[in-house]
């Protein structure tokens, strides 16, 4: 009868230590998602409230609405206790009911004068496009919507690498360096007629050209000068490829995937 008893209470141990271990398992789950949530309806938030306008166009803004309310609805069912979760939920209710009246117009063109802005746009976009990938591969996207959010932040890339090289211009014009100017802009140049099968960047390719001709008329480089950008040159080294972004290989893959898919059904 000991020995029974011994059993029976080292197997109740061992029954206990197993739901303590799974109830913490399964608390440090629940912490880890919260926190994981928690930080991307922040940058959600602060990407439709921070972002200069004419970056997001109304649908992109919609998107991100609705993303951000669906997060933080899993909040609130997570961490019911926390008040702020529910305020925002409610302040993004609202931030659609707004979003929608907005008439379906284009975004504009970007006229960004700080440079820590101009990266500060970027890598927010950048995570903007990984979220709109994983969402497209999860099936939480359809690809209409996918592509036409990829056109527009990849126009968004461009237009601020572009932002970047003028303000190195003008930096450089301001410092009496015309060399390093005249770099800048004949690399953005490169950069923008590299994508410009469709004459999009024709507007922004003349405004460089401008720039490009006064910069050389009234700078007056010097032979050393013109030394620095050969050297300047050689540094950077020859153009590269142009190289599908990481969205667009994304997008690629998937719809290889659906026509893969749509092969094999037609054979079964």
């Amino acid at each position: 009868m000991i020995l029974i008893a011994c059993v029976a209470g080292l197997a109740v141990l061992i029954t206990v230590g197993v739901i303590a271990q799974r109830m913490e398992v399964a608390k440090e789950e629940r912490a880890r998602l919260i926190r994981d949530l928690s930080i991307r309806v922040r940058k959600y938030r602060s990407m439709l409230i921070d972002l200069p306008e004419g970056i997001l166009t109304r649908d992109l803004k919609m998107f991100l609405v609705r993303i951000a309310a669906r997060d933080l609805q899993t909040l609130v069912k997570l961490d019911k206790n926390n008040a702020e979760y529910v305020k925002r939920f409610e302040e993004m209710k609202v931030l659609l009911a707004n979003v929608q009246k907005q008439p379906e117009d284009e975004a504009a063109d970007l006229n960004l004068d700080d440079p820590n802005q101009v990266r500060e746009v970027r890598a927010r976009l950048r995570f903007l496009q990984q979220m709109i990938l994983e969402m497209s591969a999860a099936g939480e996207l359809d690809g209409a919507s996918a592509k036409r959010f990829q056109s527009r932040l990849e126009e968004v890339d461009v237009q601020t690498a572009m932002q970047l090289h003028l303000q190195e211009a003008r930096a450089a014009t301001r410092k009496l360096r015309p060399s390093v100017a005249v770099f800048q802009i004949k690399q953005c140049r490169e950069k923008l007629s590299r994508i410009n099968a469709s004459g999009r960047w024709n507007p922004q390719i003349a405004e460089l050209e401008g720039y490009l001709a006064n910069l050389e008329e009234h700078g007056a480089l010097t032979a050393e000068e013109g030394v620095e950008i050969a050297r300047l040159r050689e540094e950077a080294g020859p153009p590269p490829e142009e190289q599908p972004s990481a969205l667009a290989q994304g997008m690629e893959k998937l719809e290889a995937e659906e026509e893969e898919w749509k092969k094999k059904a037609g054979y079964d």
